[in-house]
């Protein structure tokens, strides 16, 4: 009986098509259609966009309440009231546009900062990056489901926009370009986001650096147009530097402002051409990004297929003071040897010390006491990479000493930009870095080993805000030497001036780290906790004040005006005070002026002592808030886990 010849032929497929090869076996790929999945099954993302509504409508709510209040009086017939909604829509227009601005540039750095860290959390980097699927369609499939979020937010404002063009007096051509330059920052934001997440250990690592690219990336061509100012010595700005302003996000929006209210505001472009070429700018940076990410994620397959973790992108050269596992050390006349037993005296066994490897140096105390995780925390180191963090604070302080030189007539404007750009960067990062102490234990599935120790929730709360405050070294050290070296020892400013500008950024940085410390515990990513503290400091810190602003329309409106216009003052006074930002620019202000005149509030001129009892009461009372939402965080954990708070 001879065997059958009659065996399938192996069918020959051809190779897909380009645009198939995008995105493989169907639309969106295997990573974009799990990252879908997963995003779809949160409640957060829900929520997320419920607030965004509800924001939305109450700006537009109190705009349209102040255009009404400056309208009503003026109202005498149908055809008069049709003019005023024509006037009002470009104002409710704006409000749409700078939203949707801002609401893209938060939310698609924290949606994407996790992209790359949770999958190194749980495990699956390594299965992911042995599959067949090459670096960039990973890429691309988590960058586009991490912008699915952000584009559905942004579609949920394009109704609102397209219905106030029915009372005219706006031109669809500004709407669009307003529209592509919110996509293309959100596009610029996830970008570096995802690069951010390749290399860092944390969700929150990552977010803090991808909102720092996003703010380097929009103020650098004003910097540098700054810059060439200042070496052309004061010389009218040239043609070229009017085109490199273009590029800014901010420059952009500023004219597209003006552009849609119908005044100059004396631009020197045309909004349009502005929000193209800063879309343009934003679009190939993204590009950059993205193409980095994909040598990243490549060399990381390369890592993977060796045998190596794919925790590590840079490998790093062994220490000379280590010695070689492989190489066998001489035992010493105190040890002894493989063929020797062990002796041990039981009379001397508490006296005796660890003995180290020949060349190995004792770093750190090993005495933990009883304090494990404030131990564990203080002792991490505070740069990974030192010579990357010296480099990083040489490079701070030279900008500084750069600045101080330049701007030789007008100094105080070189504290002022170094002051408020270190002072933005250290609330972002105690908003954002501060926020994986415990949700980040969780990720790692730590955080039950944690549990099973007889620590108390006072001391693990108490250790992770510790931790959170350490990490926060750089800045606070680059403001103080660039206050106390480049204005105080030269005369410029007053030693008053730094305490003042401690006082005003400890209390907000205490807040923040006890919210993060909060947020990490309720939270189950260190990303979402890291967006909802920055969310809580835009509210407190932006919205507040534009809220309080926009009451006196609705006061007029309602005919309260004069009634509550004492409290409407004070109002504003209590939401100046507590917010960082006046409080430097005063203390600043006050320092350089020959007189010493602060201001505190609108317009209330107070002399240096009051002003520095003023914001030390007000550091008393953000230290206060951040001490009770401690308390509320150590009471919540006490009462999840079942023990006691001591």
């Amino acid at each position: 009986m001879t065997p059958s010849t009659d065996a399938p032929t192996p069918t020959l497929h051809s190779p897909p098509s380009f645009p198939r090869s995008l995105f493989p076996a169907h639309f969106g790929g295997p990573v974009f259609r799990r990252e879908l999945a997963a995003a779809s099954r949160r409640t957060s993302l829900y929520v997320s966009r419920f607030l965004f509504l509800l924001l939305l409508g109450g700006i537009l709510w109190i705009v349209y309440l102040s255009a009404v209040s400056e309208t009503r009086a003026v109202y005498s017939s149908p055809a008069s009231r049709l003019q005023d909604l024509q006037r009002m829509a470009p104002s409710l227009a704006l409000a749409v546009l700078w939203v949707q601005a801002i609401a893209l540039a938060f939310t698609a750095p924290s949606a994407l900062s996790g992209s790359f860290c949770d999958e190194r959390r749980r495990k699956t980097l390594d299965a992911l990056l042995t599959t067949p699927l090459k670096p960039w369609q990973i890429c691309l499939g988590k960058l586009a489901a991490g912008l699915s979020s952000s584009i559905i937010l942004a579609l949920l404002a394009v109704p609102i926009l397209l219905a106030i063009r029915v009372y005219g007096g706006i031109d669809a051509t500004s709407i669009f370009a307003g529209l592509a330059l919110a996509f293309s920052l959100a596009l610029l934001g996830g970008t570096f986001s995802m690069l951010a997440s390749i290399w860092s250990r944390k969700a929150s690592t990552a977010s803090f650096f991808a909102f720092l690219f996003l703010l380097i990336a929009v103020l650098g061509p004003l910097l540098l147009v700054l810059f060439i100012q200042l070496s052309n010595m004061g010389a009218p700005p040239s043609p070229s530097s009017i085109r490199l302003m273009n590029a800014s996000a901010i420059s952009a929006m500023i004219s597209l402002n003006f552009s849609i209210l119908g005044a100059t505001g004396g631009m020197p472009f045309d909004p349009i051409v502005s929000c193209t070429v800063a879309s343009t700018y934003h679009l190939i940076l993204s590009a950059l990004a993205f193409l980095l990410s994909t040598v990243l994620v490549r060399r990381l397959m390369l890592a993977t297929s060796d045998g190596a973790t794919a925790t590590v992108i840079v490998a790093r050269k062994p220490s000379k003071k280590t010695t070689n596992p492989a190489t066998p050390t001489q035992p010493t006349p105190d040890q002894p040897t493989p063929d020797q037993p062990a002796q041990t005296d039981l009379n001397t066994a508490t006296d005796q010390r660890l003995v180290l490897p020949p060349g190995v140096r004792r770093k750190t105390s090993r005495d933990v006491g009883d304090t494990p995780v404030l131990w564990r925390e203080l002792s991490q180191p505070l740069l990974k990479r030192p010579i990357v963090g010296a480099l990083l604070l040489i490079a701070l302080c030279g900008f500084c000493v750069y600045l101080f030189l330049a701007l030789r007539a007008e100094r105080v404007a070189a504290f002022f930009i170094t002051t408020l750009c270190f002072s933005t960067m250290l609330l972002l990062q105690a908003g954002t870095s501060t926020t994986g102490g415990i949700s980040s234990e969780r990720e790692a599935r730590t955080w039950d080993v944690l549990l099973t120790t007889p620590l108390t929730p006072t001391a693990i709360i108490l250790g992770k805000l510790a931790g959170a405050l350490r990490s926060l070294w750089l800045l606070p050290t680059v403001i103080a030497l660039n206050i106390f070296c480049l204005g105080v020892l030269s005369g410029s400013l007053r030693g008053i001036t730094l305490l003042n500008i401690a006082l005003a950024l400890t209390g907000p940085v205490l807040l923040l780290c006890a919210l993060g410390v909060r947020f990490s515990l309720t939270s189950r990513k260190s990303s979402a906790a890291s967006t909802k503290n920055t969310m809580v400091a835009l509210g407190l810190w932006i919205g507040l004040p534009l809220a309080v602003s926009l009451l006196r329309p609705v006061l007029e409106l309602a005919g309260f005006s004069n009634r509550f216009e004492p409290l409407y003052k004070a109002a504003v006074n209590v939401v100046l005070a507590l917010n960082p930002y006046p409080l430097i620019v005063s203390s600043l202000m006050g320092g350089w002026g020959a007189q010493g005149r602060y201001f505190i509030g609108e317009e209330n001129f107070v002399d240096p002592a009051t002003f520095t009892l003023i914001s030390a009461g007000i550091c008393l009372a953000y230290t206060i808030a951040a001490a009770l939402v401690t308390l509320s965080t150590i009471r919540s954990f006490a009462k999840g886990v079942g023990r006691t708070q001591r």
